[in-house]
């Protein structure tokens, strides 16, 4: 009885740090075929707030195409026996049909014969991070004020060009476009007219190329 009281208290203390935590968790009974998920990862996937609840079988209809192989690879390589926890960045699909990004971590529960039984893990969302990261690419690479790409992305891709061109025997072509009287915009009308230019030839830019 002591013992049966001792893992019921550590469930409900595991159970109250998962609900304070901003992770969506998940526990996949395999030989069932059901999953429990948490408030927290329905909510991340529908929008809306949830209470907890058994699904049918595993998420796998969600996962993103582009990342199914290789997440089906890596459960495989651990149901066969390799190692028992798994991390991989994931897209989920929501409810909405827009994909969220994940960071997923499981781990797998064997049984005596050394079967998996179990998949128990958390997802973290990593729509900021990647909200981060992608606006660090911008400042980096583009130009704040036309958002064309800028003169170190230029260098990238000129030098990809070069590689390549050596290998598949294609040519590579630089095209220089110089707008006229542009420093006499600038002088007679301000830095202001200049600007609002530059913005127009390259919406105009866009419109017409890749």
């Amino acid at each position: 009885k002591a013992l049966v009281n001792s893992v019921t208290g550590e469930e409900e203390r595991l159970e109250r740090v998962l609900r304070g935590t901003n992770d969506g968790w998940w526990d996949w009974d395999i030989r069932a075929g059901t999953t429990f998920v948490s408030p927290r990862w329905l909510s991340m996937l529908s929008g809306q707030a949830a209470s907890g609840r058994t699904i049918d079988g595993f998420w796998f209809d969600r996962v993103h195409p582009d990342d199914a192989i290789d997440f089906h690879a890596a459960l495989d390589r651990a149901f066969a026996g390799g190692d028992d926890a798994i991390e991989r960045e994931l897209r989920l699909r929501c409810d909405d049909g827009t994909f969220l990004p994940v960071l997923v971590r499981g781990l797998i529960s064997r049984d005596d014969d050394g079967h998996a039984a179990r998949f128990s893990g958390t997802m973290l969302d990593l729509s900021e991070r990647k909200r981060y990261e992608s606006h660090i690419h911008q400042l980096a690479f583009f130009d704040a004020l036309t958002e064309l790409p800028n003169r170190r992305l230029l260098d990238d891709r000129l030098h990809q060009a070069l590689l390549t061109r050596g290998r598949v025997e294609q040519t590579t072509a630089v095209l220089l476009i110089d707008l006229d009287r542009f420093k006499r915009l600038n002088d007679t009308h301000g830095h202001a007219a200049g600007d609002q230019l530059l913005r127009a030839v390259a919406r105009r830019l866009r419109d017409l190329v890749r």
